[in-house]
């Protein structure tokens, strides 16, 4: 026989049982999944994406990662959304430009991303054979390019440097020139069979694609003019003056100026503080093995240029606990 004291506490045992275990079923169905949104295939950003995505799995069992390629831009905007993305990586004026509704997120009110950790210092390379005969910016006026997909980083910086030089997309297509958006797994191809004449990427030195085109051609990276390249960099904070050097690639004969920046990686908002927290927590302690990959320098200087107050508690979390942040 229960006494009624007894039925009183059996009654709000099982209703804590009950409790306890939905809640556990709520947090195994937030974490199921995750979506890493790196770059193009076979540069650095997806070769760091695919190796965290193997560290997760690993580290944090019953979680399933799936890798994407994408571009700083869409993947700010789809990690912002939570619906095809979940963790992205872009440059850091991306998603400060983005933070504060300015450039190309003006109007789009983005305000659910959250930087996490820089992992590497990247700097636009704007990529031609030695053999074209071009040798600066100008000279792209009536030439067949490749600036990037629609929606990635470089494709945006492309426009804004043409921009500089009195040229636009319409501008070298009435010339007589091209402009194709295909991805940088098809680029090289293109460039070293003769069907396209410049392509831009963005990332580490030496880059995996443009090594591919000197396989069998000898390519370097066209310098901007400094007034042209201080003049990109106002009003644009995350961005700084870069230099391509001299013996950078075969056809490298001259130090190159450039746009450079460091490169971060982001998580949505939603994500639960402590999937975030080992997330960067496995970053960190596999510093050495991620930074194999050519370009990427985790750990060095996690926060350079990130304003702590837009970390992701997670990542705050992690760095107040290592140190890192007073």
């Amino acid at each position: 026989m229960f006494t009624n004291k007894s039925r009183v506490f059996l009654t709000v045992v099982i209703i804590m049982t009950l409790i306890v275990g939905l809640c556990g079923v709520i947090e195994a169905a937030e974490i199921k999944d995750l979506i890493i949104g790196g770059g193009g295939v076979g540069g650095s950003w997806y070769l760091c994406a695919a190796q965290i995505s193997e560290l997760i799995r690993q580290g944090m069992p019953g979680i399933s990662v799936s890798v994407v390629e994408g571009g700083a831009i869409a993947n700010v905007r789809l990690t912002n959304e939570g619906r095809d993305m979940d963790i992205g990586m872009a440059s850091l004026p991306d998603v400060l430009t983005a933070l504060s509704n300015k450039g190309v997120f003006e109007g789009e009110n983005i305000d659910n991303i959250a930087p996490v950790i820089n992992f590497a210092t990247d700097s636009v390379q704007f990529t031609v054979l030695v053999k074209s005969g071009i040798d600066s910016i100008a000279d792209l006026a009536d030439k067949r390019i490749l600036p990037g997909p629609k929606g990635w980083g470089i494709e945006a910086i492309t426009q804004q440097v043409l921009a500089l030089y009195g040229l636009s997309y319409d501008s070298i297509k009435a010339n007589g020139g091209g402009v194709s958006h295909v991805t940088w797994g098809e680029a090289p191809s293109l460039i070293k069979d003769g069907h396209a004449d410049m392509v831009g990427f963005k990332g580490a030195v030496p880059l995996a694609q443009t090594l591919e085109i000197e396989a069998t051609n000898k390519a370097k990276v066209l310098g901007l003019d400094e007034e042209k390249l201080n003049e990109f960099l106002v009003g644009k904070p995350g961005y700084f003056k870069g230099n391509i050097p001299a013996g950078s690639y075969k056809g490298q004969t001259e130090d190159a100026l450039t746009i450079s920046h460091t490169s971060v990686i982001f998580v949505n908002k939603d994500l639960p503080e402590d999937v975030v927290y080992n997330i960067l927590k496995l970053i960190m302690e596999n510093s050495d093995k991620l930074n194999q990959i050519e370009g990427l320098n985790i750990g060095k200087e996690p926060l350079l240029g990130i304003d702590p107050s837009l970390l992701h508690p997670g990542a705050k979390k992690y760095y107040e606990e290592a140190g890192i942040l007073k």
